[in-house]
């Protein structure tokens, strides 16, 4: 399957930078609206996540939703990215004792200009997250 390959490109970095994973509590990944999930049937960003947790024997939990459709990140310019991503992610009512504390890993597939990612983060760390760091499987241009 093309997601264990994938992720084991991402082990292979973690192997190579073990400070990436030290210290960390949990992972979790960037979630996808429900329209796009049923239409895709898959989150890769999870597929990754888990199989990364799974790897390192960390515990990997759905922690986010996304809570409004945006429009696709790669038809927007950086402002336009930012501004459509305010406020689309949300920590789920039954997963906010699990991010209380805790330093997180914060999977996604790709990054262009990282607002997914800072918007998360943001969420998680309002949420009560100590740390979020973030992995990405490639970096979009």
């Amino acid at each position: 399957m093309l997601g264990t390959f994938l992720a084991s490109l991402i082990l292979d970095f973690i192997k190579n930078n073990r400070n990436i994973i030290e210290c960390i509590d949990m992972i979790t990944f960037v979630p996808l609206h429900s329209k796009k999930l049923h239409e895709r049937s898959f989150n890769q960003s999870e597929i990754l996540a888990l199989k990364i947790a799974r790897a390192c024997n960390l515990p990997a939990h759905s922690c986010l939703e996304k809570t409004s459709h945006t429009k696709n990140q790669n038809d927007l310019t950086r402002q336009e990215r930012l501004k459509n991503l305010t406020d689309a992610f949300r920590i789920k009512a039954s997963s906010a004792h699990l991010v209380r504390g805790r330093r997180i890993l914060l999977i996604d597939d790709v990054m262009t200009t990282g607002a997914t990612l800072n918007e998360c983060s943001r969420v998680l760390k309002n949420g009560g997250a100590l740390e979020v760091r973030c992995l990405t499987l490639a970096r979009g241009i």
